[in-house]
């Protein structure tokens, strides 16, 4: 399931759930997150056990400061509360780049 969020408060509790939680970070401004917002539904198709969530970058200033996130789109891998994989540079990110950065991050902790 993916939402769409839009409070810093939302972010600092999803951040704390147990399980993995995929946040997606975008903004409205960037090309490059226009193909990720196209591609989310397939992202839930592969990943039906997986959190996903959808932030706007100017509704988490002070997180995008706090963890030194330098462009968007960008995608963080928490699992119980513990940022487990970022990938958070100004490039592109196509659909099988993000589909390996997850498949990545899931079998380190077993879970493909």
């Amino acid at each position: 399931m993916t939402m769409t969020c839009e409070a810093e408060a939302h972010f600092n509790t999803l951040s704390q759930q147990k399980g993995h939680q995929l946040v997606i970070i975008l903004s409205d401004t960037c090309p490059d997150c226009i193909p990720v917002r196209r591609y989310l539904p397939v992202l839930e198709q592969f990943y039906p056990n997986l959190n996903i969530y959808v932030f706007n970058r100017m509704t988490l200033s002070e997180t995008v400061v706090n963890l030194t996130i330098e462009g968007v789109p960008a995608f963080l891998l928490f699992q119980e509360g513990n940022l487990k994989a970022r990938w958070t540079d100004r490039k592109a990110k196509p659909f099988i780049e993000v589909k390996a950065f997850i498949d990545a991050a899931l079998k380190e902790d077993g879970e493909t």
